[in-house]
């Protein structure tokens, strides 16, 4: 599904971002965020496998967008990461007026080669020069970062104060994501693609309460694989592309 948005910037090379204004891209992903058939909210309190919790934060790292229009690879962008708490659409590119109809592509992650560098490698304007999502060197970065809290069971009525922390990580864990598309790109607007993150289906097969910390660390198998569960559940169930 694409939605065109009123865009006002100046006119750039196809998904570059020379001045690294972010706002100036017109290419960008929309994303709806759910609790099954329910719109999110920050206040609810969620009862799943046994436990009730509240979801505070979701982080989700975006790169390497590009798109196949008749035989022509556009070229990637910047990484850019979309916060639950914060919303709005993830700036993915640009994309000159015209006519397209190919396939378009982006990572949920990093590639080896950008996953490699310190934050120190980036400009303060990438999202990757923030500490938070570096896993230390040779670790990487969180690709994408779940943060909650559950409520104590001893205390059915109060507020939940047991910290929640789910990540998934690691070149093996990073997920290509897109599809064929046909579409124009109008001088002042925005093409926008939407996805539908179902929240309640990160939790398949992990209890919190059992659970309630995942690290994906390689060094600790309960531990990488519980990251493995939450990294598929997310690929094949959690996050959606709509046509």
């Amino acid at each position: 599904m694409l939605i065109y948005e009123s865009f006002v910037g100046c006119k750039k090379s196809i998904l570059s971002d020379e001045t690294g204004d972010f706002e100036a891209k017109n290419v960008r992903i929309k994303i709806f965020s759910y609790w099954n058939d329910y719109l999110y909210s920050k206040d609810s309190l969620y009862i799943i496998n046994g436990a009730a919790l509240k979801i505070d934060d979701i982080s989700i790292l975006h790169s390497d967008y590009y798109f196949v229009n008749d035989g022509d690879t556009l070229p990637t962008s910047e990484p850019t990461e979309w916060k639950l708490s914060v919303g709005g659409d993830v700036q993915l590119g640009y994309l000159d007026e015209g006519s397209y109809s190919g396939f378009y592509r982006f990572k949920v992650g990093l590639a080896p080669d950008v996953n490699a560098k310190a934050p120190k490698d980036f400009p303060a304007s990438s999202p990757l020069s923030d500490q938070s999502l570096y896993r230390g060197p040779g670790n990487g970065y969180n690709f994408v970062t779940i943060t909650g809290r559950i409520q104590n069971p001893n205390k059915p009525f109060s507020e939940p104060d047991i910290p929640l922390k789910w990540v998934f990580a690691t070149d093996t864990f990073a997920i290509q994501h897109g599809q064929a598309q046909s579409f124009n790109v109008v001088t002042g607007k925005v093409v926008t693609f939407n996805v539908i993150l179902d929240i309640a289906k990160l939790f398949d097969g992990i209890f919190p309460s059992v659970t309630p910390i995942i690290k994906c660390d390689p060094s600790k198998p309960n531990d990488f694989n519980a990251a493995q569960i939450l990294q598929q559940n997310f690929k094949n169930e959690a996050y959606k592309l709509q046509l």
